[in-house]
């Protein structure tokens, strides 16, 4: 969880506050529609920085991570591998064309 926060809680941090900054004109306002919207547009913004920073990492540590079905499932390789007829062009050499597109080879 705490390394969960360290990655995104910046950034949803950084979110919040921009978005506040950004209708905060709209709390000097004088008509009262838009002092109305402000303070709608405030709950939400700080119920949901609430939910991201408190709610929902309390719920995650709560629930555990379910099995994967495929956990014992063996990848063989090329299994997925569809052979495409390469368009040849003048300039391929030229491109950068890597192998993959070379050979007309693609993994799905």
């Amino acid at each position: 969880m705490i390394s969960a926060l360290d990655e995104v809680g910046g950034a949803v941090l950084l979110g919040g506050m921009t978005t506040f900054v950004g209708v905060l004109p709209l709390a000097f306002a004088s008509s009262f529609i838009y002092r109305v919207f402000f303070r709608l547009f405030f709950a939400i913004v700080s119920l949901g920085i609430l939910h991201g920073f408190v709610v929902v990492p309390c719920l995650l540590v709560c629930i555990p991570p379910a099995p994967h079905a495929n956990s014992k499932a063996i990848i063989e390789p090329n299994k997925n591998m569809i052979t495409v007829a390469p368009q040849h062009s003048p300039n391929a050499s030229l491109a950068g064309a890597n192998n993959a597109e070379a050979t007309g080879e693609f993994s799905l």
